[in-house]
């Protein structure tokens, strides 16, 4: 889930995107953060950029928002030009092995009709990212295997970031195996 996932890392200082969790009766509240810009609305469980939408007018909004039975939306700004990736890595009883980074393939029209689908990866385009980011990329990503060893998780798992201007945004946990 993917709300309670972000309480916590937040919690523990990890940067997170500046999502809004708006319940259905406050749908209209959504209209005073579409006059800075568009937004993405997702639902609470996603999957290869199913659930997520981009809305860029008032009048788009009511169609475009998701109806469901635990009653909340996420919305929030979007932000044009972000760079995705993507990092595995594997918890162990004592530890987090991290794997080099990717840029994730998003919303490739030659590959997918969704804005937000998942495409692939490239592994040798990560090299243009500065350390900068890469080392705060290795610190989260053992951040949050720590925090899933704490709920007795061992195993793989990926993270998956955002870099947009200066600021680099954990956008999600998958505890499991991933395309990528």
């Amino acid at each position: 889930h993917k709300p309670w996932v972000e309480t916590q890392l937040r919690a523990r200082g990890v940067k997170t995107l500046p999502w809004t969790y708006v319940p259905d009766i406050e749908m209209l509240d959504v209209a005073q953060t579409l006059q800075h810009g568009p937004v993405v609305l997702r639902r609470s469980r996603t999957t290869g950029g199913v659930g997520f939408v981009l809305v860029d007018n008032l009048g788009q909004l009511d169609d475009a928002w998701f109806s469901e039975d635990e009653a909340y939306v996420s919305v929030a700004p979007f932000l044009d030009g972000a760079v995705a990736l993507n990092v595995g890595g594997v918890v162990w009883k004592v530890g987090v092995t991290v794997h080099p980074p990717s840029i994730q393939l998003i919303g490739l029209p030659s590959c997918t009709n969704r804005p937000f689908g998942y495409c692939g990866n490239d592994f040798a385009g990560v090299t243009n990212i500065q350390d900068e980011y890469i080392d705060r990329i290795e610190t989260v990503t053992r951040i949050v295997g720590d925090w899933l060893r704490g709920f007795g998780y061992l195993g793989t798992f990926g993270v998956d970031f955002m870099i947009h201007g200066d600021e680099l945004y954990f956008t999600e946990l998958n505890p499991r195996f991933q395309g990528s």
